[in-house]
């Protein structure tokens, strides 16, 4: 079940404006991109909405804004007429299915090859994936569980076409702390360890020679030390080959706890920055919604 606050779309705006980018730069929808996702989510999936956040009354905002010339706003509204029929979306948010990455960048770019690397650890969401991989074209989509064993990490990245990495945890966290102990919650967190498997020479290895971008997209919910996931993102990602762009939500109170929601994209052998002033660009975006 997606959560359905303002997190889930923090996510997608920074998923889609990255992507807008990559393909643009790519200019070969002939040629495959590498999409590699860890946390890949049910292609659909029912809406919690118990804490919106804002959710709920920025989504109604999508026609305006679609109107407007919005690129975002435009992509959601195509995915929902694909599922439900023009003119046959749920009116009410909340009755409505939210899409996951993947079937958001299909509907954005439908004329563009993808090799896709999906991960879902709950045995439902990857056989889910898998239907919904069975009914694409245009390049390769393969499904795995748990990205920590899944032979499709520990892969190298191509170096000669993009890579495009969307990493979308519960949590960013240091090793071995509270937040990442008990087996029922640790797997749906990144940390340090984590990070190092991931673009390490036994996975995707970042440190290869590269022609073409390689961007990475981070993020983290609910963090009530916001400086510490970003320092974990920051310290990991330190050498000037990389260009850091950071986002932070608005505070928001979350079980009378003070949170906030965070996004990163770290990106190299691409125009830097990829956003125009990433955090304006998301307040611009979600305006007094929140």
């Amino acid at each position: 079940m997606a959560k359905g606050n303002i997190g889930n779309l923090l996510q997608h705006f920074v998923a889609l404006n990255v992507a807008e980018k990559v393909v643009n730069y790519w200019s070969k929808p002939e040629g495959p991109i590498e999409y590699v996702d860890c946390f890949s989510m049910a292609p659909w999936e029912r809406l919690d909405c118990t804490q919106p956040q804002g959710f709920l009354g920025l989504i109604n905002t999508f026609p305006t804004k679609r109107n407007a010339g919005d690129f975002v706003a435009n992509v959601f509204i195509n995915v929902w007429n694909g599922k439900y029929g023009i003119n046959n979306t749920p009116v009410k948010v909340k009755n409505r299915e939210y899409p996951n990455t993947a079937v958001l960048l299909r509907t954005a770019f439908p004329n563009q090859n993808w090799n896709m690397r999906l991960h879902d650890i709950k045995p439902e969401n990857a056989q889910a994936l898998n239907d919904w991989a069975n009914l694409q074209n245009l390049g390769t989509y393969s499904v795995n569980k748990d990205w920590l064993e899944s032979a499709q990490i520990k892969q190298p990245a191509p170096v000669d076409r993009p890579v495009l990495i969307m990493l979308d945890p519960n949590k960013i966290c240091e090793d071995n702390t509270k937040d990442n102990t008990k087996d029922n919650t640790k797997k749906n967190n990144l940390t340090q360890d984590g990070l190092r498997f991931l673009f390490g020479s036994i996975g995707l290895n970042a440190a290869l020679k590269r022609t073409s971008p390689f961007v990475v997209c981070l993020f983290s919910y609910s963090d009530n030390a916001p400086d510490v996931p970003d320092g974990i993102v920051r310290n990991f990602f330190e050498n000037n080959i990389w260009n850091t762009e950071h986002i932070k939500t608005r505070r928001y109170n979350t079980r009378g706890v003070s949170t906030y929601h965070q996004a990163w994209i770290v990106s190299k052998n691409i125009e830097t920055p990829i956003f125009l002033e990433a955090q304006n660009a998301w307040d611009n975006w979600v305006g007094i919604q929140t």
